[in-house]
């Protein structure tokens, strides 16, 4: 049964078993937000094995699902080195695993670093954090320009080798 009644939600949306207690990958704790939410009491007899979800569902009063989740006012710790300073930027933005820089790229270590499952960066703007590495582009241009380069030579020195003989040509003819 739920525990959400009229004190508590007044005119509001209902919503049923949200589950509040996560880690986005915006990397902020999200948890229930106090007034307008309750824990139900049968939700042991849901779930005996979990207690985890025990303090995770919640009962929700909002005009949305949204509301019923606050993001904490931290980003939750990371696992990176304490040598990176944690005050690099006024603020973070994460970008997921897929976001991080590719080859052709290079990280702008000025405004952002790694962690174990995201980069974290001082712009929403992920080209400023992961800027086209052109010193790459030209070195692959500058390998198959030489690849290029040494074949044709090959190729030249190959055919100038190549002397016809007319009289072993003409030994080879043969009368009729």
């Amino acid at each position: 049964m739920t525990c959400l009644n009229n004190t508590i939600c007044g005119n509001k949306q209902h919503f049923y078993y949200e589950w509040c207690n996560y880690n986005s990958n915006n990397g902020f704790y999200y948890e229930e937000a106090p007034i307008i939410t309750c824990r139900r009491d049968s939700i042991q007899k849901l779930y005996p094995s979990c207690k985890n979800c025990w303090s995770g569902f919640i009962d929700c009063c909002a005009d949305n699902k949204e509301d019923c989740c606050l993001k904490s006012t931290t980003s939750y710790p990371t696992t990176t080195p304490t040598s990176i300073p944690s005050t690099l930027c006024a603020e973070n933005y994460y970008f997921q695993k897929d976001e991080k820089c590719n080859f052709l790229e290079i990280q702008n270590t000025d405004i952002s670093y790694n962690n174990e499952n995201s980069m974290v960066c001082c712009v929403n703007d992920r080209n400023k954090c992961c800027p086209f590495n052109y010193s790459i582009l030209y070195g692959i241009f500058g390998v198959i320009g030489v690849s290029l380069l040494i074949m044709f030579v090959f190729v030249l020195r190959g055919t100038k080798n190549k002397k016809i003989n007319p009289e072993t040509k003409l030994r080879n003819i043969v009368h009729v």
